[in-house]
Formats: structure tokens, C-alpha cells, sequence
């Protein structure tokens, strides 16, 4: 665990809405996803990590089970103009707890478990409102996990990072 400040940047990215359980937001996610890299090739958008994929959260009207709104995304050059039908996200500068995740679905639940009590054990409130997210950064190579079937993502290897602010402010 440790915080870090991220410098402000630019995602190109598309919305994936779940209805449903944790298999209709995979299933979700990889629709987006898919449907982003086809934008990204046919109008030549010029993607600056192609390593990395990242995974969107906002903060807004997270009281809400039954509908989640995430993005799928990739980090662009700031002066890139929205082409197609993906959409531009800025991310400003801001100051995260971050953790990896490796390991399986139970690691992922025990990381995310671990990341909540250490924000509330250091007196960290996560940040909310309009144009905040929290971020999960997903390594490309060797595998995919966008690219891989719902339910065949055993093993996750990503950072969670949690966009945060001292409960004293």
C-alpha cells in the first residue's frame, strides 16, 4: 500500500452499465472494451500505453446496487480530439492510495477488503464527486484479461487506486 500522486491525463473510453451479478459486468466490460479497440483502429486514435487498459469507477451515486456505472479506457494524448462515438475523460492531478492485485478472485476480494480498512485505520476518506475516479490499471501483456472470457480470469494482476483526501480536511 502507498499513496501516490498521479499527474493529470486523457482516456478515451466507453461505458459498460451493469443490471445484473459480477458476470454481466465482465460480460459488459468486454463488449466496451472490444468496442473501444475497434474505434481506436478505425479512426488511427493514437493510444500512449498500449500496455495498459484501465477500468473507471466514478464516484457518483455510489449508493446504488442494482446499477454500476464503469468505462473502459486508454490514456491518449491531452490535445486528442474525440473521434468515433468513444468519449474523453480527464483525469486531473490527484493524490491516490494504491495497491496491487495479484492473485485470484479471493486475493481480489481480500485486496479490495485490505485497501477500505487501511484507508479507514490512516483516516483517509476516498474522494467523490464529478469527474473523480477510482482507477484500476490493468496490465495488457501477457494476457488480456479484457480479451478473455467471462469466468476465465483466474489470476489478476493490476493496481486499485482509490482517488483519496484526509478525513481532517
Amino acid at each position: 500500500m502507498k499513496i501516490v500522486t498521479r499527474n493529470a491525463c486523457a482516456l478515451f473510453a466507453k461505458q459498460a452499465v451493469r443490471k445484473g451479478g459480477n458476470e454481466e459486468l465482465g460480460k459488459e466490460l468486454r463488449l466496451a472494451w472490444r468496442e473501444l479497440q475497434n474505434e481506436i483502429k478505425q479512426h488511427d486514435i493514437n493510444v500512449n500505453n498500449k500496455n495498459i487498459g484501465y477500468v473507471l469507477s466514478s464516484n457518483v451515486n455510489e449508493t446504488s446496487n442494482q446499477e454500476v456505472e464503469l468505462w473502459v479506457g486508454v490514456e491518449v494524448e491531452k490535445g486528442e480530439v474525440e473521434k468515433g462515438t468513444v468519449t474523453r475523460i480527464s483525469i486531473p492531478k490527484q493524490q491516490y492510495a494504491s495497491i496491487t492485485c495479484r492473485g485470484n478472485a479471493n486475493q481480489l476480494q481480500r485486496t479490495y477488503e485490505f485497501l477500505y480498512h487501511w484507508l479507514a485505520e490512516h483516516q483517509f476518506k476516498v474522494t467523490s464527486g464529478e469527474g473523480v475516479y477510482k482507477l484500476e490499471v490493468n496490465r495488457l501483456h501477457p494476457v488480456n484479461p479484457f480479451e478473455l472470457p467471462v469466468g476465465e480470469a483466474n489470476e489478476f494482476d493490476f493496481d486499485i487506486l482509490f482517488p483519496i483526501q484526509s478525513k481532517a480536511m
